[in-house]
């Protein structure tokens, strides 16, 4: 006994082909090797001219290009120990993998694919805004926020199977939701130990000079204020191995066409010791202490629009950070530069005392 209406049964050469259609839309995104140059900037003396390091040694800056025109809009990065390589994050919706010869020698090779969306289809748009990005060390997934439809997004390892968005609601608010919307999630992190920390780019806290963030610990999530320096904006942010948080913020001022970029950090037991003993009717402020500032005058000049930043770890104490600029896809006025750094995590530490 048949359960199909012969009649009404699809041709086998179209079955076929509707049966392929389907497999070729669920097969994993090619991603696209794609050549880069990279050429090193000159050194710049140290405490002159705004250039204060700080902690910090500058081992060195690159302009990086491509001929490709996917290549740029980079606004959040994180080193991947097990490829060696610098995964990133570009609002245009995209993955930008490279290694740090790529980035740091003269020729190389980048790999280019779509970040997948809900549904495993390809962000378009807007909707590919992508600003923070975090490594979940427990299965490899990676947590990708977006500003505009403010939401992150976990995505497993492989890079391009379907993403599945993480609840962000707060009993009470201040929800995510409710940020600028060119002005949310721009820095995410994975605390040590667990929870995600969130910063709002331009979502103020509870009092002033201070930015709007979050902590998701398992399925609670605690809204908090973190005061920064010249109240100027996060753009990133990264978890040091010692559990010290690192965060890069940016400034600039049309007037006088001048950038500023402050590298900042938060201690760890401070998130941790407020958060623990934190009452309902008091709201937790968290403070950030600058560590270095970097200034540039001029369109194109020895900065730019820094958005990214990362921690290559090493053994002990000593560990390479890199940040990188997006160039909003616009190269004739912007660049994609990547800066490396060397820090002490111990003598960060001292630096603020």
């Amino acid at each position: 006994m048949t359960l199909v209406d012969e009649r009404a049964a699809v041709p086998k050469p179209l079955y076929i082909c509707i049966l392929a259609l389907l497999a070729a839309c669920m097969a994993p995104v090619a991603a696209d090797e794609v050549s880069v140059q990279s050429d090193r900037l000159p050194a710049i003396i140290s405490d002159s001219d705004n250039w204060h390091p700080g902690p910090f040694r500058v081992e060195g800056r690159w302009h990086v290009t491509s001929p490709d025109k996917r290549f740029g809009g980079i606004s959040s990065m994180r080193f991947d120990t097990a490829s060696n390589r610098l995964v990133t994050v570009s609002d245009q919706g995209r993955w930008i993998i490279m290694d740090p010869a790529s980035v740091s020698g003269f020729r190389g090779r980048a790999t280019i694919l779509p970040i997948p969306g809900r549904g495993g289809s390809d962000l378009v748009g807007k909707d590919g805004d992508a600003e923070g990005l975090a490594r979940n060390p427990n299965d490899g997934s990676w947590l990708v926020s977006f500003e505009r439809d403010h939401r992150v997004l976990s995505i497993p390892a492989s890079f391009s199977e379907a993403s599945v968005e993480i609840d962000l609601h707060v009993s009470g608010g201040p929800n995510v939701d409710e940020q600028p919307f060119n002005g949310g999630l721009e820095a995410i992190t994975l605390l040590k130990g667990g929870g995600l920390l969130m910063i709002s780019e331009s979502m103020t806290g509870s009092i002033d000079n201070s930015r709007q963030a979050w902590l998701k610990d398992d399925d609670v999530m605690t809204p908090f204020s973190i005061t920064v320096p010249d109240d100027i904006a996060v753009t990133d942010a990264a978890t040091l191995p010692n559990g010290d948080i690192l965060l890069l913020q940016r400034g600039f001022n049309q007037l006088f066409l001048t950038t500023e970029i402050i590298i900042s950090m938060i201690k760890v037991e401070d998130i941790q010791d407020n958060i623990a003993t934190n009452s309902d009717d008091e709201p937790v402020v968290i403070a950030a202490y600058a560590l270095a500032r970097f200034g540039a005058q001029g369109i194109q000049g020895r900065i730019d629009n820094m958005e990214s930043i990362a921690i290559q770890r090493s053994n002990g104490n000593m560990h390479t950070v890199w940040i990188a600029s997006d160039d909003n896809m616009n190269s004739s006025l912007q660049r994609t530069l990547f800066m490396k750094l060397r820090l002490d995590q111990r003598r960060a530490r001292d630096w603020i005392r």
